[in-house]
């Protein structure tokens, strides 16, 4: 008898309890638990899904360029005919719409970039530090070294921007800025000085756009081409610092094409 009251008892106590605890909100119903979890895991699907759709479209939305080759500089002619060369472990995105309404690049790594010019639309490269402004010019960007990353201008007019705090300075031709500390210094560079590798890779350009670069890159015109295969495509590595002729014979080789060298030195490319 004792036993049984005494279970009575405790079975008040513990009722008094839980109706205490669940006056204080301390205690969740099973249903209502249920419900707050269940709502729990499909935002949380929700967010997984709407994460994997962005990164989808993002991808989708742009192109992205990368150099894993230690030895050369990946080139790359851009569709407003500007030309990338891409240091090793270095990568460029950009929109499927670039060259139409706009003209901007992301850039990890180091490149040199030589702008196509156009008046009324900026060329604009986005690194982790800063924003880079031009019409049209010669420039190196070095980005690799994350505590000093470096804007070198060959040629035209360049406008440098710290992406955290707005800080702008204009470059000119001969500039070095270095990006240190949140601050831009600059200083005078030897011109001659050219940052990209002699040896370069060329992956599915033209003739005519390799020759144009190759004839820049050596400051003459060292090079002319059959109009009728001009419009050739070649993937191939070239080494700038030989002589002519060993350039000749890498795309001779490369195109299964012929060449000769004129009285002025130069050598006609031809089928």
């Amino acid at each position: 008898m004792n036993s049984t009251h005494n279970i009575v008892e405790t079975d008040k106590a513990w009722q008094k309890l839980h109706s205490r605890l669940q006056a204080d909100g301390l205690i969740v119903e099973q249903s209502s638990a249920r419900l707050y979890f269940g709502v729990l895991k499909y935002a949380a699907a929700l967010i997984i899904v709407s994460a994997f759709l962005f990164i989808t479209l993002y991808q989708s939305n742009h192109t992205s360029i990368s150099n894993i080759d230690p030895h050369s500089s990946l080139v790359t002619q851009l569709k407003d005919g500007s030309t990338v060369y891409l240091h090793n472990n270095s990568t460029i995105k950009y929109r499927e719409s670039f060259g139409k309404n706009n003209r901007v690049v992301e850039l990890v790594g180091n490149a040199h970039f030589n702008v196509a010019k156009q008046e009324k639309n900026t060329f604009t490269i986005k690194t982790n530090q800063f924003v880079i402004e031009v019409l049209g010019t010669s420039f190196d960007v070095l980005t690799n070294d994350n505590i000093n990353q470096q804007v070198i201008v060959h040629s035209g007019v360049v406008k440098i921007t710290l992406t955290n705090s707005n800080i702008s300075q204009i470059l000119t031709k001969g500039d070095i800025a270095s990006i240190t500390n949140g601050l831009i210094t600059t200083k005078q560079a030897d011109y001659q000085e050219r940052l990209e590798s002699n040896s370069m890779h060329f992956k599915e350009m033209t003739l005519n756009e390799i020759i144009y670069i190759i004839n820049q890159k050596m400051g003459y015109t060292a090079f002319e081409i059959d109009e009728r295969i001009s419009g050739r495509e070649i993937t191939a590595t070239i080494l700038l610092d030989s002589n002519v002729e060993s350039i000749a014979r890498s795309i001779s080789t490369a195109l299964n094409v012929n060449y000769i060298q004129n009285s002025n030195g130069v050598i006609l490319i031809y089928d």
